[in-house]
């Protein structure tokens, strides 16, 4: 009878769920939802500045709790999205307006817990890149990195530069992105063809013995990565302690803020979400 009585709860509770899609840009647009008051947000992955946008929503809504972890912190919903709308944005953090730039952003999304269990030959990977780039600098001058990003090619086995660093790696590597550059863009393949193998063996026996250097220092760069991570969540938790702290100091209870690490960083390198809940007499209140 237990079982057949919470079968039937189960099914009640599932007839009350329905799915409702909608342009949100304000906490008080949840407000026209008769589920919102007592409900929950959250988000998982929330890229770029979606996710300074949910705690915002969030404080201004009437939702009573929080569950969101974040990830690409250098990402835009548009690109004229200026870097100070995503930090700081609490108060106990806004003398350091403008000290993390988008490029450091992006660093902070990289984790060395995750970098630090390859197998040694995947390291080659950034000193090939990098040997790339000093073949665009020497031979192809013009060429625009945004137009199509290297990092973004889907490489087949036998041309990633994570396979290996002998030269032929690099040629096989290098040879098979600058015949894609080629095709993305037909007004300037006979540049990318005119680079030949002779070339790029060149830089790469030229450059080769630099691999430990370059190693290093992308290690110093991780370093400094969780430092930044660190610096942006910890004003994300400010600025939620603040706003919800803003319903009146008479009340008794407190908002609940914190970030709780979810995940292994070795598998999941954006493991934190930052967690919070309202008072019992939490009041929304302008910012």
């Amino acid at each position: 009878q237990q079982q057949q009585q919470q079968h039937r709860d189960e099914e009640s509770a599932a007839a009350e769920v329905s799915a409702v899609t909608m342009k949100v840009t304000h906490g008080s647009q949840l407000s026209s939802l008769p589920s919102c008051a007592g409900s929950a947000i959250t988000g998982l992955h929330t890229c770029g500045d979606l996710h300074t946008s949910l705690l915002k929503i969030f404080c201004d809504s009437e939702a009573r709790a929080l569950v969101s972890v974040g990830c690409c912190y250098h990402r835009r919903t548009h690109d004229d999205v200026p870097d100070t709308e995503v930090f700081p944005i609490s108060y106990s953090c806004s003398e350091y307006k403008g000290l993390v730039t988008r490029k450091a952003m992006e660093l902070a999304c990289h984790a060395r817990e995750c970098w630090a269990s390859h197998p040694p030959e995947f390291y080659y990977s950034h000193t090939l890149r990098a040997m790339l780039e000093v073949v665009f600098k020497r031979f192809i001058p013009n060429h625009d990195p945004t137009a199509t990003k290297v990092g973004r090619m889907k490489l087949k086995a036998g041309h990633r530069p994570s396979e290996g660093g002998t030269k032929t790696h690099f040629l096989s590597f290098a040879s098979e992105v600058l015949r894609r550059l080629g095709r993305k863009t037909p007004c300037s393949k006979d540049v990318y063809d005119a680079v030949t193998n002779e070339m790029l063996g060149a830089v790469y026996e030229e450059f080769i013995e630099y691999h430990n250097a370059v190693v290093g220092l992308y290690a110093l760069r991780l370093m400094i990565a969780s430092v930044v991570e660190t610096l942006l969540l910890c004003d994300r938790a400010l600025y939620l302690q603040e706003r919800l702290t803003q319903s009146g100091a008479s009340d008794p209870q407190h908002p609940f803020v914190a970030l709780l690490p979810l995940f292994d960083p070795a598998l999941s390198p954006r493991n934190f979400a930052l967690v919070a809940i309202k008072s019992h007499n939490h009041k929304v209140v302008a910012p």
